[in-house]
């Protein structure tokens, strides 16, 4: 029978392929981090041919975990090795650490989770010439207070790297490392989580931009709850105003810094017009929020031509994107304090200071969105100051928010959004008379030129309902015999067609009504 499987195995097609060609496709396979264990061992299970194809290929045997360790390290032969180490049994660990410190010169990437300081102490003091990415996390019950004596294992490593360091990730979470330990000049990715330096000696943010300045390289930066206390707002001046350049930056991540942290990084990094930035802060609802204070600079606001909105009782976001789609600007606002209705005020006024402080006069196409249908009138009036900041806006989606479609319903002689063609309502309650009126208002009269409007703006061109509720059946009619030139869409509650992108205000519509 083995014999027989054998020759039905030679007759297959894949067969015919040359070894080399197999080789590459089994490397292909098991290069996905999820099957990097199980993968090499299913290949060499298959057939006779096919095990000893996978025996002579050890970049497939190349991803070591403490249980694979000895079988996988004889197979891997002279190649890189990927470490990864999840403590478990401390014995166990111990064992693993045997087998592979004799493999430290061909070790490419090293990633560790551990809440046992030895064990960090054990492998980030290996002899490492050959490392490209380390990530180094401290896990487990603790995990927000590193130990103390975790300040003395950058120092280790450093000795352990020397100036020969090949490092193009660095991912530490809830770690101190010294940062002056490694050579930065090949970095391609920084991430610090959670780091905190406890020591009164050093000064992390004046350490941080010497580290930045050191990374031409750079691609991804991303800093999340760093240096949260050992540093006073004075400090400040001591940092050198050196700008720092970093051309390939292309993603960069800001989370939850100190108020200094987020200054000294802001002001001093030049970034160029491709970069995606993301930033999420807090806010104090009990005092005005000065935001050119919080961030004296953020990158490419004259480019945003497309801009997201999105506000609930705790918190609001804005995305912006360029023309082309590609976001550049993300920025988080979380409210401190109690969650509550009663919030909503201090969200929306939060939001409102941010645009005029940091206007984005190129926005053309505006979302906002609520995390539910606000029927609430509260702080309506400073829209208005909101929506002045985006002049040149030609297309306004407004998703869960009611009494917004009330907030640009113009009164005689007031202008907002001037330049508005499109308009889109999803998941509103709509008032009959109220969007009559809307419509009335931003229709020219018969006659008129193409250029004039009731409100001396441009005309509303389209109009589009998504499952917005209380319509009446009589409204498509009365809208149509109103405002004819209007080209309208209107997705009834129960319309399977109205998908919540494809029902947008983006491409032509034809007049289209459904039965309602």
């Amino acid at each position: 029978m083995a014999d027989l499987g054998s020759k039905r195995n030679s007759l297959a097609p894949i067969s015919c392929l040359p070894d080399e060609v197999l080789s590459l496709i089994f490397e292909a396979a098991c290069t996905d981090r999820g099957s990097c264990q199980s993968a090499p061992l299913n290949v060499a299970a298959v057939s006779r041919a096919w095990r000893d194809i996978a025996l002579r290929t050890p970049r497939i045997w190349n991803a070591i975990t403490i249980s694979s360790a000895s079988l996988f390290l004889p197979r891997s032969k002279g190649c890189p090795l990927d470490i990864e180490v999840n403590v478990g049994c401390h014995s166990a660990t111990e064992r693993y650490f045997a087998l592979c410190i004799p493999h430290s010169d061909r070790w490419r990437s090293l990633n560790i989770r551990t809440w046992q300081g030895d064990v960090l102490t054990m492998f980030l003091s290996a002899r490492m010439p050959r490392l490209q990415s380390l990530v180094a996390s401290w896990g487990g019950r603790n995990a927000r207070r590193p130990p103390a004596e975790a300040e003395s294992f950058g120092p280790q490593l450093s000795i352990a790297q020397a100036s020969h360091s090949q490092l193009l990730t660095l991912d530490l979470d809830s770690l101190y490392l010294p940062l002056n330990s490694f050579n930065f000049s090949r970095l391609v990715k920084l991430r610090l989580a959670s780091t905190h330096s406890t020591s009164a000696d050093i000064t992390p943010t004046r350490e941080l931009l010497h580290t930045l300045n050191a990374c031409p390289n750079l691609e991804v930066l991303y800093l999340d709850k760093i240096y949260l206390s050992t540093e006073s707002e004075s400090h400040l001046h001591q940092y050198a105003r050196a700008p720092i350049h970093l051309p390939l930056l292309r993603e960069a991540s800001f989370h939850f810094l100190s108020p200094h942290t987020f200054k000294a990084v802001l002001t001093s990094i030049q970034f160029t017009t491709s970069v995606s930035m993301s930033i999420s802060t807090n806010t104090d609802p009990t005092v005005d929020t000065d935001w050119r204070n919080v961030f004296p600079v953020v990158p490419n606001l004259s480019l945003i031509h497309e801009l997201k909105i999105f506000l609930s009782d705790d918190i609001w976001d804005v995305t912006g994107c360029d023309f082309g789609g590609k976001s550049l600007l993300t920025i988080t606002c979380v409210l401190k304090g109690r969650r509550g209705t009663s919030n909503l005020t201090h969200i929306v006024s939060s939001l409102i200071a941010f645009v005029q402080h940091h206007p984005m006069p190129h926005v053309i196409d505006l979302r906002i969105a609520g995390s539910r249908d606000h029927s609430s009138a509260a702080a309506l009036h400073d829209f208005h100051s909101l929506f002045a900041g985006f002049p040149l806006l030609t297309s306004l989606t407004i998703d869960y928010w009611s009494a917004l479609v009330d907030a640009i319903i113009l009164a005689p002689g007031e202008v907002i959004f001037p330049r508005l063609r499109r308009l889109c309502l999803r998941w509103n309650t709509i008032v009959h008379n109220r969007l009559v009126e809307l419509v009335r208002a931003r229709n020219r009269p018969s006659g008129a030129s193409v250029s004039d409007s009731a409100n001396g703006g441009v005309p509303l061109q389209r109009l589009t309902l998504v499952e917005c509720k209380d319509i009446s059946d009589s409204l498509a009619s009365e809208l149509r015999e109103m405002a004819p030139e209007i080209k309208y869409r209107i997705f009834a509650p129960d319309s399977s067609s109205a998908d919540s992108d494809d029902a947008s205000t983006e491409g032509d519509f034809e007049m289209d009504f459904n039965p309602l």
